[in-house]
């Protein structure tokens, strides 16, 4: 199923895929979600909450066994960017942040896209 839908900004979508815990064997949903992250910051930090589903579920409820960040972009009006050395975007439970070492802010519309697992779902 991945690839067959459209990534709606603020809302978790099933990849179709799933994550297989180690441990238990268990079976758990990868999901994808497209974070609109505005504008790139200056020179600085710049902190965008994930937020949560309409079904108001958990997001990246464990990180360090299945999340991370699957695609990046950002444009100025006329130049789209998919990465840029002096910038970082490091992923957290509930939060994207953005560390740029220059001025980026000229790119007034960014988007992160985050893959992860949610492993509250039933696991099969």
């Amino acid at each position: 199923m991945d690839g067959n839908f459209q990534l709606i900004v603020g809302k978790r979508m099933d990849t179709g895929k799933k994550w297989i815990d180690p441990t238990s064997g268990r079976g758990f949903p990868i999901y994808k979600k497209l974070i609109d992250v505005g504008a790139l910051p200056n020179a600085t930090t710049k902190t965008v909450a994930l937020g949560n589903d309409a079904a108001g579920n958990a997001e990246v409820v464990d990180i360090a066994k299945y999340a991370g960040v699957s695609a990046f972009w950002a444009t100025n009006g006329s130049v789209v960017i998919m990465w840029h050395l002096d910038l970082t975007i490091q992923l957290t439970t509930s939060s994207v942040q953005l560390v740029t070492g220059t001025n980026l802010s000229s790119f007034t519309q960014g988007y992160v896209e985050v893959e992860f697992c949610d492993t509250t779902d039933e696991g099969s």
